[in-house]
């Protein structure tokens, strides 16, 4: 039985700490978030945010259970804050609600059965060529570029897509305007943006639902070997999901195949080129390049927290939780939890594989896990064998994100 909800009690972190300096949103942080998460794992279990009333927590064990076990939704309609869904919703909202993110129960399972039967480890094997063909263009571009180079501009920011528009069956005379669209989108995902932001929020998504509805439209026409005309071949046809139902799962991909994949390569250059002797190590043992990039991953990932929303009330190490309240899961932290991973702060391409979370677990795990991670070996491989000089030309810049640590620049020294 779940406690009641303790409003009346001091919240168990925040108040009066001298060392709490919980700034997710700040370039520091953005930097180097790991000092804040220790003291967190250290001094505050559960940490009361009390800028956003909300409560994080940064134990590997806690948000092992917040996204395996706790009775908690992902839709920010449980959230006792939100405001109502309503048909006056904007473009962005309306785009953004269809999303397999914010579906549950059945509906979510729905969506994830028909992804599974057709997005496999086969289907993701097949997208090989297509993966290492824009990875070419990229290198095409840095070795004809002058001697630094921007990493997010040249590849990072550009790999993702195409490899999505491909995976989706975008033709190649649509593909600069699907990349396009699909960047505004990628920008449109943060809440930290102004009104400005806002109004191109809901632009985007427009195009972008234009866009995939005319996928749709082309894969019931000429069926192809891309994920959209597999769903439409799903067989038994009720099986099969309804335009609007494609039209979300479409909106998931791209609003997570891109972002995640491009800034895990941007932190786990940004790890090696700080760590020589692990650099060195995977330029002498390249067929170490698959558990390289889960290290990586385990050591710094774009990605800040998982966002859920208690059904009813929860208890987390004594402290009472109330339904509808908005509670966050910080990766990093869980990640670097010394109670899971010896020596966390350590990076080590020979780790052992071990319970990272960074693309998520239980129900809501990353669809595109595997695709991802297959882009981070091509990306890194490759510039990491291609360019044995490779350094830092300039530290990398940061654009303020409420979810995403994302270096909108990053400039490297590619050498002779």
């Amino acid at each position: 039985m779940h406690p009641p909800e303790a409003r009346g009690s001091e919240p168990r972190g925040g108040g009066g700490c001298a060392g709490c300096e919980f700034r997710p949103f700040s370039e520091a942080y953005d930097r180097d978030p790991h000092p804040t998460h220790a003291h967190l794992r250290e001094h505050h279990r559960v940490y009361y945010w009390e800028e956003l009333d909300a409560w994080v927590l940064s134990h590997h064990a806690d948000v092992d259970w917040l996204l395996k076990r706790a009775p908690v939704g992902t839709s920010d309609l449980h959230w006792a804050r939100a405001e109502a869904a309503d048909a006056e919703a904007s473009p962005w909202d309306r785009l953004r609600r269809q999303t397999i993110t914010f579906q549950e129960g059945a509906a979510h399972a729905r969506l994830r059965s028909s992804v599974s039967r057709t997005f496999t480890p086969a289907s993701v094997a097949r997208l090989g060529p297509a993966i290492a063909a824009a990875v070419d263009e990229a290198m095409e571009r840095i070795g004809a570029g002058p001697g630094s180079f921007d990493l997010v501009a040249e590849m990072t920011g550009r790999v993702p897509i195409q490899v999505l528009g491909r995976l989706m069956g975008v033709p190649a005379e649509r593909e600069a305007q699907f990349c396009r669209h699909a960047a505004r989108l990628q920008n449109a995902i943060n809440p930290l943006g102004d009104a400005a932001s806002r109004a191109d929020a809901d632009a985007s998504a427009l195009a972008v639902r234009g866009l995939i509805e005319e996928m749709i439209a082309r894969a019931e026409r000429r069926p192809g070997d891309d994920l959209l005309s597999a769903l439409l071949r799903i067989e038994p046809a009720e099986d099969r999901l309804a335009r609007e139902e494609l039209v979300g799962l479409a909106t998931s991909i791209l609003m997570a195949g891109a972002e995640t994949t491009g800034g895990m390569v941007n932190h786990a250059l940004a790890a090696l080129l700080a760590h020589p002797e692990e650099l060195a190590r995977l330029r002498a043992e390249p067929e170490r390049i698959g558990a390289a990039v889960e290290e990586l991953a385990r050591f710094e990932f774009p990605t800040k927290f998982v966002t859920r929303y208690p059904l009813e009330p929860i208890e987390v190490d004594g402290t009472r939780i109330g339904a509808g309240a908005l509670v966050f899961g910080a990766l990093g932290a869980a990640n670097r939890d010394p109670a899971v991973f010896r020596d966390p702060d350590r990076l080590d391409l020979a780790r052992p594989p071990g319970p990272v979370l960074s693309f998520g677990a239980g129900a809501h795990f990353c669809l595109g896990a595997a695709l991802a991670r297959a882009e981070a070996r091509e990306m890194i491989g490759r510039l990491v064998a291609r360019f044995p000089a490779l350094a830092v030309a300039e530290p990398p810049r940061f654009a303020p994100h409420f979810n995403v640590r994302r270096m909108e620049s990053f400039r490297l020294e590619r050498g002779a």
